[in-house]
């Protein structure tokens, strides 16, 4: 399966080989994405076999752009592809607060192909943020949205091994603790590749450790071994 991917930046959309430096993204740049997505990007497409790390990185993206404000946030239900023109709408809308909104499809299929068309074309300035985990390689939305400029295409796949692990560090440090190399290895051996499980179960080992403590293998043993007894 290929590795996360976002596209590169927006000088380079116009390049022949885009699609393929996609693949050639690491993790650690589509983080740095996810964190300034930039205005020129219009509509990002999540997809892939992780609903958990889809959800994950769609609200990171949401706290981007949208800074906590729910007034910037605007959630369009599965039944919004009815209306070709909802998001190009929704994204050109202005917050009562100010700033840039953020509109979330949650669970987008094909049918938002014409609506997601019309937001690359709108006047923005908002984001829309597609979630559709079932979305192939020739699906509607993916064919329309790999190769236009302003969009970002972002596979969210099961992560294994090194990367789990990383992973793992990662949340553990958003959750104010930090932990040994053996012990995220240990983490990522146990605790399976769904990333709503892994967080929910690091978030109790952060509590159990308290902020700014240290995970060590004996810390992890008591959270991963009670999991694996469901």
């Amino acid at each position: 399966k290929p590795s996360p991917s976002t596209p590169p930046s927006p000088a380079s959309t116009n390049s022949p080989t885009r699609s393929a430096r996609w693949r050639a993204w690491t993790t650690r740049r589509v983080e740095a994405f996810l964190a300034d997505p930039g205005r020129d990007c219009r509509v990002v497409l999540l997809h892939g076999d992780d609903p958990g790390l889809i959800r994950e990185r769609a609200e990171k993206l949401a706290r981007a752009v949208a800074g906590g404000d729910p007034m910037r946030l605007v959630e369009v239900p599965r039944e919004g592809w009815r209306d070709p023109g909802l998001l190009a709408a929704e994204a050109a809308s202005v917050p009562l607060t100010g700033g840039r909104p953020l509109v979330r499809v949650r669970d987008a299929g094909d049918g938002f192909a014409a609506a997601a068309k019309a937001a690359l074309g709108g006047p923005g300035p908002g984001l829309v943020v597609l979630e559709a985990p079932e979305a192939q390689a020739r699906s509607k939305l993916r064919t329309l949205l790999e190769p236009a400029p302003g969009a970002a295409v972002i596979a969210c796949y099961r992560e294994r091994g090194a990367d789990l692990a990383r992973s793992a560090g990662a949340i553990l440090g958003e959750l104010g603790v930090s932990a040994e190399p053996a012990a995220l290895d240990w983490l990522a051996q146990r605790l399976g590749q769904d990333r709503m499980l892994l967080r929910r179960e690091l978030e109790k080992l952060a509590l159990y450790v308290g902020e700014g403590g240290h995970v060590g293998v004996e810390d992890a043993e008591p959270v991963a071994t009670a999991e694996a007894r469901r």
